[in-house]
């Protein structure tokens, strides 16, 4: 009897217990098809190393140059001449073109000449003011304080003897007998009396001043020093004039007394009257000296005063003058439309025969130079600085990239639709023919590195209450093992750790693990499944997996 029938006898014999079996069977498939086989864990892992960490931005935008600049007319006139055209390059002060000079040559030699003209009224107003200087023997000034001084002198001659000769008709009775008081009360009146004493208090006065600066009329010279020229001529002038009203009242005293005497008439009334009419002769002119002298310091300091204005207004018009031709000159100048800078023609806007006129556009300047204008978010640009430095490459040149270097951060950002963001310069280390104004370019800016520090990916760094931890697991393993994953019944050991500077990639350990420390990167959960055959139970529940191999899951923690 075959295998198969003698089973099947035993089973027909057993149906309570076959039929327990068979579920028991069944079930069991059914669990391994649905469930799979127990799942085992693998840890991909990586060395701790020394290495660089390097933080960086990016950012985009566009080739500048570094200068550009719409070179203008500053002149009006017409275009003769175009020197320069599209790309060219050009060095600082070469001439782009030329303007018509002939009404600039004009204004240039008017003003040329007046220029020299003012030349010569400074020339003149100088030798006027040397002339009229206070230590210059041909001034004005000069010429009047020596007059001054003859007057005082020619005075001082004067007056001791008109002062003697009228003291005489006041107080010497022997000299003038009909001028004592007893004398004229008794043989005129008592009015003469009054008229003698008036004339006698002026008098009394103007010897008591020419007593009081006898001394000084005396010692005057012409070495004395101005101020006691004019002092002195001042004193004089006042003496004079007392001694002029002194001698008109002493004279219309004795003629009163002449005309209202009794008879006989002393004979020393006309000898006086003569006498006294010479002394007002002499004290005229000595007035008119002296005021003539004092009038003629004044108008000397005013011209002195003047020639001082004068040379400071010739002065004022030499330099206006000057002022005009170097403005003459450098319009003159301007006839030529100079580069600023050295740099290449991006353009020409005028030719021959046009009409400039102030601010006409002759030509566009690029410097060779060139600059990347790129926009970072307000995070980005304050890690930013000037200085750092940065990898540029370019959309249209691929296999290009250069270095370069930030040189400008703009202060004030810019909102645009609740974004705020700034504009960053970036200056090439090395110039590129090939690299044009207007390409788009993408920018790595260098904002921090570190080089020979310890670093573990970016991955192996995990926090828990505020704290960073890795796991690390004990080795030795082979680079292929640790990064294809390796299975352990030892779970990892966590390590708390410090951390510093990190990127996208890497993170910089301080303190907790050496180098070549395994670290756990990465988790990955295994498990497989049971091809099984069809069965009745086979509908019941999910799908399964077509090819009905493993499933791999990878689970990063």
């Amino acid at each position: 009897m075959s295998f198969f029938k003698k089973a099947y006898l035993f089973l027909f014999a057993h149906k309570k217990a076959s039929t327990v079996v068979l579920i028991i069977l069944i079930g069991y498939g059914a669990y391994q098809y649905y469930v799979g086989v127990t799942p085992s864990i693998r840890y991909v892992l990586s060395r701790a190393t020394q290495g660089t960490v390097v933080v960086s931005m990016s950012g985009s935008g566009q080739v500048a140059a570094m200068n550009q600049a719409d070179i203008t007319s500053q002149v009006v006139g017409t275009i003769v001449r175009v020197a320069v055209k599209d790309g060219d390059v050009v060095k600082e002060g070469q001439v782009l073109a030329y303007i018509d000079t002939t009404d600039a040559v004009q204004t240039v030699n008017n003003a040329s000449l007046a220029l020299e003209s003012a030349k010569l009224s400074y020339e003149k107003a100088i030798k006027q003011s040397n002339d009229q200087a206070n230590d210059s023997t041909s001034s004005d000034l000069s010429k009047a304080y020596q007059d001054a001084y003859n007057a005082i002198a020619n005075t001082s001659i004067d007056m001791p003897a008109i002062f003697a000769g009228l003291d005489d008709i006041f107080y010497n009775s022997t000299h003038s007998p009909y001028f004592a008081d007893q004398f004229i009360i008794s043989r005129v009146d008592s009015s003469a009396v009054s008229y003698k004493n008036q004339a006698g208090a002026i008098f009394d006065q103007a010897k008591r001043d020419y007593d009081a600066n006898f001394i000084a009329l005396k010692t005057i010279s012409p070495s004395s020093s101005p101020a006691d020229i004019v002092r002195l001529l001042n004193t004089t002038n006042l003496i004079l004039t007392e001694l002029l009203s002194a001698l008109t009242g002493a004279h219309t005293t004795v003629d009163y007394i002449n005309n209202r005497i009794n008879p006989p008439i002393p004979s020393e009334i006309a000898t006086d009257k003569s006498a006294i009419s010479g002394f007002v002769t002499k004290v005229n002119s000595d007035m008119t000296s002296v005021t003539k002298a004092l009038t003629a310091i004044d108008d000397a300091k005013d011209s002195k005063a003047q020639a001082e204005l004068n040379l400071k207004s010739a002065e004022l018009s030499v330099s206006q003058s000057a002022l005009a031709l170097a403005q003459a000159q450098g319009d003159f100048a301007n006839h030529a439309v100079k580069a600023p800078f050295s740099g290449i023609v991006a353009e020409v806007h005028v030719k021959p025969s046009d009409e400039a006129t102030t601010n006409t556009s002759v030509a566009t300047l690029i410097t060779k130079e060139k600059l990347v204008q790129i926009s970072l978010n307000e995070i980005d640009a304050a890690k930013v600085a000037i200085g750092d430095k940065a990898t540029l490459t370019f959309d249209a040149l691929e296999d290009l990239a250069l270095a370069g270097h930030v040189t400008n951060i703009d202060i004030v950002g810019t909102v645009s639709q609740g974004v705020v963001t700034y504009s960053v310069e970036i200056a090439f280390d090395d110039n590129d023919d090939r690299v044009k104004p207007g390409m788009t370019t993408n920018a790595n800016i260098i904002t921090d590195v570190k080089t020979d520090v310890l670093i573990v990916p970016g991955s192996a760094v995990k926090t828990q209450n505020g704290s960073s931890y890795i796991e690390t697991m004990s080795g030795p393993y082979s680079d292929a093992e640790a990064s294809a994953g390796v299975s352990s019944s030892i779970a990892p050991t966590k390590v708390i750790v410090e951390t510093g500077l990190s990127n996208d990639s890497v993170t910089e350990i301080r303190s907790g693990i050496t180098e070549e420390s395994f670290v756990v990167v990465k988790t990955v959960s295994t498990g497989g499944q049971s091809a099984l055959a069809p069965s009745i139970l086979s509908g019941i529940g999910g799908t399964r997996n077509a090819s009905g191999g493993s499933v791999f899951r990878a689970v990063t923690r």
